[in-house]
Formats: C-alpha cells, sequence, structure tokens
C-alpha cells in the first residue's frame, strides 16, 4: 500500500503538461517578436537619424548660397582622394568662386583675392561630416521622384560589394549610379591662389544663388534626391544590408526646398 507521502513524491517529479509547454513556447514566441521589432527599431531612427543630418546640412548649403551669391556644394567622396575620408560615408560644404570672381572673405594679408584661373576654386564651409555606422549613401537620383521604384534593389544580391557607376539611370533604377561628377579644386581662404588638394569625380548637390538645387554643371534648378541606405563600405564599394528601409533627402524641382522621405513614402 502507497502512502500519501510516496504520491506525493510522484507528483512533485512529474514532467509538465502539454498545456503547459505550449503556454512556455507562446510566451517565447512573444519574446522573440517584441525583440526583434525592438532592433528593427533601432536601426530605422539610426538612418532617419542620418538623413535629417543631411537635410541640416543641405538646408545650410542653400541659405550660404543665397547669402553669399555664390554656388555652395554638398560633396560626397566616393573615390580615394586627398583629404577625403569614409568614402559613401561623408560631405562637406564649399563655396565655388568662379573664374572672374573674388573670394568673399579676405586672405591672410586681408586682400580679397580674385580667381583670374580658368577653372572653379572651391572654399571648404564645413569639415567633412561622417554618417552613422551603417549609414552610407547609395545613389543620386533627379525628378520626378514619383518614378522611383519603392523597391529599387531588384537584382542586387543582399550583401554583395558594387562600385556605382557614373552612368544614368533609367526610371526606376536610380539607385544603380551617382549621375553626375565634378572636380573639387580645395582652397584654403587664406592663401586661394595655391591649390591644396584635388577631389575627382565626387558627386555633388549645388545649390545657387536664387537657392535651386543642381546636379550637375548646366541647367537651372532640378529635383534632385540623395538616398541613404543601411550599409557597409569596404575599399570603394558598398553593400547594402537592409533593403526595406532607405531614405532620400529632396530638394524641389523649382526652389530647392529640402525634406526628408522614407521609403514607405513612395508608396
Amino acid at each position: 500500500m502507497t502512502s500519501p507521502a510516496g504520491n506525493s513524491g510522484l507528483r512533485q517529479r512529474r514532467g509538465f503538461t502539454l498545456v503547459e509547454l505550449l503556454a512556455v513556447v507562446a510566451i517565447m514566441g512573444i519574446l522573440a517578436g517584441v525583440a526583434a521589432i525592438s532592433l528593427r527599431g533601432l536601426r530605422s531612427p539610426a538612418l532617419a537619424g542620418a538623413a535629417n543630418e543631411v537635410a541640416s546640412a543641405m538646408k545650410s548649403a542653400r541659405q550660404m548660397a543665397i547669402a553669399s551669391g555664390r554656388r555652395t556644394y554638398l560633396v560626397i567622396p566616393i573615390a580615394n582622394n586627398p583629404l577625403a575620408t569614409n568614402l559613401f560615408r561623408s560631405y562637406a560644404i564649399f563655396e565655388e568662386v568662379a573664374p572672374g570672381q573674388e573670394t568673399t572673405r579676405p586672405d591672410a594679408g586681408g586682400n580679397y583675392t580674385t580667381n583670374t584661373t580658368s577653372t572653379s576654386w572651391f572654399i571648404p564651409r564645413t569639415d567633412w561630416r561622417t554618417l552613422p555606422d551603417g549609414a552610407v549613401f547609395c545613389n543620386l537620383a533627379a525628378s520626378p521622384y514619383s518614378t522611383i521604384n519603392i523597391d529599387p534593389f531588384d537584382g542586387l544580391t543582399l550583401g554583395q560589394f558594387f562600385r556605382p557607376a557614373a552612368q544614368a539611370g533609367s526610371a526606376g533604377q536610380e539607385w544603380r549610379s551617382f549621375d553626375s561628377f565634378t572636380n573639387i579644386s580645395v582652397r584654403k581662404e587664406t592663401s586661394p591662389g595655391t591649390p591644396l588638394a584635388d577631389l575627382q569625380n565626387a558627386p555633388f548637390i549645388a545649390f545657387s544663388p536664387a537657392g535651386w538645387a543642381v546636379y550637375n554643371n548646366a541647367g537651372n534648378g532640378q529635383g534632385v534626391g540623395l538616398r541613404i541606405v543601411q550599409g557597409l563600405v569596404r575599399g570603394d564599394q558598398i553593400a547594402v544590408t537592409d533593403t526595406n528601409n532607405f531614405y532620400y533627402v529632396e530638394t524641389d524641382l523649382n526652389v530647392g526646398r529640402v525634406r526628408v522621405r522614407s521609403r514607405d513614402s513612395y508608396r
């Protein structure tokens, strides 16, 4: 005859029931889902923050152009150049001194120097700034933005390193290229007659004294978008690591006002 104490010991050694196991599995699934949402939430604000920082720089460049009466350039290094570090992740603002123009600030001797050469000088107006880790510049795109493919990474293997080429992209495929380059002859404010360095083949968004934006050296105002994606840089190549999130920092077609748009806004 089994004692009550023996029955109690058997009950204590009994395993979990099926209902209890299912409850544990359900709780673990809920926790995993919450963790995944949290991780996505950590990435997206970082990317949005990078886009907002670039938008602020572009607004500053536009204001400088209007105030100085000179074109200003937001420049993005994508090739190994003197002064250019953090390829696909850096940007700086330069003021253009075209042939025949004077500098807008005095040199070391207090003089305003006239550019007597046949090429433009570019005076730095900011230091180089760098996007947060994991955020990279992917391409420039032109208006109309309604043609931009909401899933622009078709044909690209996730994590595949590639180098955007200087080629025009068809509508919906603008992600494949930086369409226009310029050579930036960097000059010091204190000695603009002496070149400091040259940035070769640097993509840019320029603002005119009228406030409109342009991404080549001809024509009037254009709508310009600069795409920021989640990715990695290796040498002078980039790899996109998340196709679900990207931001465009855009200027409007006629005036050049700056705004930030997310991927979902193109649906």
